[in-house]
């Protein structure tokens, strides 16, 4: 009992700190870019996890390098598939459907692989579904339409984020924090080939700092609480993964939108649609069913 509920705390922390990375992540994205503002996020996140490592330490093995970038490669592709589809689709209906494949997919896998849950613990699995879901509704225009490509990526961004999770749990428990770096460093490198390619694809130099000039102390503050956050959230969702069950984790840290909502509220003054508000209670709900089934 006691472990469960170890293991529910861990990984709502870790929930809680994707969600304020995202939050600061944003306003840094709004400020230089979506490009720029995320490899800034990954390198203080890879700052972050070898500090991590020099504290907390880690053993460095074939399956913890594999696995880690097995993870990495996943979350940058999410990442990508994710920023096409806020392109070429309205954002109400797609981050719902990409914040259910997030939880959804950790289940299925944990489910084909065996896993046992109690009736109470199904019972928070359907409750954070739920609210994995209402919590990334906003209000919108019913007569928008989704086109296929919409569709597509949209999907393929929530499975990729979803097979991340998944792939960190089968890193070796004796691994550490090694799997959490991999996985940073390695989307680190690849934010950084793709930034490069981009900008020689339109004609500009490879590197550029002008957006970071222009951006001003305060944002770059900003991008560098989102990165260690990121970092922190990893490192945590990797202990909570060796200690815990897949399906229960992987539910959980999709609960990482109530923290930006929230923040959104408190800060930039937004809020909260019926659907997000149900989507909120149902969360704490669940948790609180995840820790007591």
């Amino acid at each position: 009992m006691i472990l469960v509920i170890l293991v529910v705390v861990l990984t709502l922390a870790s929930a809680l700190s994707y969600g304020v990375s995202d939050f600061f992540g944003t306003l840094g994205a709004r400020r230089f870019g979506v490009m720029p503002a995320t490899t800034l996020t990954y390198l203080w996140a890879t700052v972050a996890l070898v500090a991590g490592l020099l504290v907390v330490g880690g053993t460095w093995s074939e399956g913890a390098v594999f696995w880690g970038a097995v993870s990495g490669v996943a979350a940058v592709v999410g990442f990508v598939l994710f920023y096409q589809a806020l392109t070429v689709g309205p954002v109400s209906v797609l981050s719902p459907v990409i914040g259910l494949l997030v939880a959804g997919v950790p289940v299925g896998v944990a489910t084909v692989g065996g896993t046992r849950l109690s009736g109470a613990a199904w019972i928070a699995v359907g409750l954070a579904l739920a609210s994995a879901v209402l919590v990334s509704t906003s209000r919108r225009d019913g007569s928008v339409r989704v086109s296929r490509q919409a569709w597509i990526v949209g999907i393929g961004s929530g499975i990729a984020f979803g097979l991340s999770v998944v792939a960190l749990s089968f890193a070796p428990g004796s691994a550490g924090l090694v799997p959490a770096f991999v996985e940073i460093a390695l989307g680190l490198l690849l934010l950084l080939v793709l930034g490069m390619w981009r900008r020689r694809s339109a004609g500009r130099r490879p590197f550029s700092l002008g957006p970071l000039r222009s951006a001003g102390p305060r944002w770059i503050a900003g991008s560098m609480v989102a990165g260690v956050l990121l970092g922190i959230g990893d490192a945590l969702l990797l202990i909570a993964l060796y200690s815990g069950n897949l399906a229960v984790v992987g539910v959980l840290v999709a609960l990482y939108p109530v923290a930006t909502i929230l923040l959104s509220i408190a800060v930039l003054g937004e809020r909260l649609t019926l659907p997000q508000s149900i989507g909120v209670g149902t969360a704490l709900a669940s948790s609180a069913l995840f820790a007591l089934g």
